[in-house]
């Protein structure tokens, strides 16, 4: 009798362990338990539209829960079936799209009965940018005058710099309103053109080196109020330059 009750108690503790594991698909969990965040980027020549999905509220950056599609609910992203990729920290469904595809890229989730999900993500206005070109001189003691073409009224342009190999220590800048080094990039106002003055781009090196400048055109789009919080619509036009970067 001892042995049993022993054996029931273990039971029992497994059953209640059971219940309290995450949920690795979204079979059990309602529109409300959702955060999704869902991204369409176009580089100039593609668009790349993806989405991935957490059970409950996202709390920061690497928090939640990933989940992935139940095998009863269908994705479609512009009307296409989505292909799956599992990272370390979320899992993705993604397509890629000609770059003259609409503006409004859709999302759609069609789940139990008439439940569906549905979010248009919006693209930017496309641009492109005119000064530097591909592989310029750019002295690191002058002016740099960037300018793209055409500008947006009432929007901001994030702009960023990044060296050929990673985060290598060729091209610096230092905290502040210049630190373009910075991944998510400076905001400037979307008026076509923006000075980067002499020496805010600094080198531990007298050696030429390449580097790229990155201008990103970012656009949120609504987000259903029946899904948890954290989650965000957004699209993006990003456009980059390779420069040579000198003393």
């Amino acid at each position: 009798m001892r042995r049993l009750a022993k054996t029931a108690t273990l039971v029992a503790a497994l059953g209640f362990a059971g219940c309290d594991e995450a949920d690795t698909d979204t079979c059990r969990v309602g529109n409300d338990g959702l955060s999704l965040v869902a991204i369409a980027v176009d580089n100039g020549e593609q668009v790349r539209a993806e989405i991935d999905i957490e059970a409950g509220e996202r709390a920061g950056p690497g928090a939640g829960n990933p989940v992935s599609l139940c095998d009863k609910d269908k994705l479609t992203i512009a009307g296409q079936e989505p292909t799956l990729t599992v990272k370390p920290d979320r899992t993705v469904y993604s397509v890629t799209l000609p770059a003259d595809t609409p503006r409004d890229v859709s999302f759609r989730i069609e789940r139990d009965s008439d439940d569906t999900i549905e979010m248009i993500v919006p693209l930017p206005p496309s641009f492109s940018i005119t000064a530097p070109v591909g592989e310029q001189e750019v002295p690191r003691s002058e002016d740099l005058v960037l300018t793209w073409d055409p500008p947006l009224a009432m929007s901001e342009i994030r702009l960023n710099v990044q060296e050929e190999v990673g985060y290598g220590v060729c091209v610096e800048t230092q905290p502040g309103p210049h630190d373009y080094k910075s991944p998510v990039g400076i905001p400037v106002p979307d008026t076509g053109t923006w000075t980067i003055p002499a020496d805010n781009i600094a080198s531990m090196t007298p050696d030429p080196c390449r580097a790229f400048y990155n201008l990103r055109r970012i656009q949120r789009g609504p987000y259903p109020e029946t899904l948890a919080a954290g989650g965000f619509v957004e699209g993006r036009v990003e456009r980059t330059v390779e420069i040579l970067s000198v003393p």
